[in-house]
């Protein structure tokens, strides 16, 4: 199996843990709980594990091409 797809794939699986722990703290905040340096923190996670993601697809999409110039 391509290793690039397995770390894409993993990249995947904790943006969704992320994003599980966002829904968490929406719930602190409902309560009336200040989460704005927690939200903050995990939107930040959240946002490099998009770059990582863009970045794999990047190395994937130039790869490609490069192969198809060679092949």
């Amino acid at each position: 199996m391509d290793k690039d797809l397995i770390k894409m794939r993993n990249i995947f699986r904790e943006a969704a843990d992320i994003i599980d722990e966002l829904l968490e703290v929406g719930v602190k905040e409902a309560s009336g709980q200040d989460v704005k340096k927690e939200s903050e923190s995990i939107m930040g996670r959240f946002v490099i594990k998009t770059m990582e993601l863009q970045s794999l697809e990047s190395v994937r999409s130039s790869g490609k091409v490069s192969r198809g110039i060679q092949g």
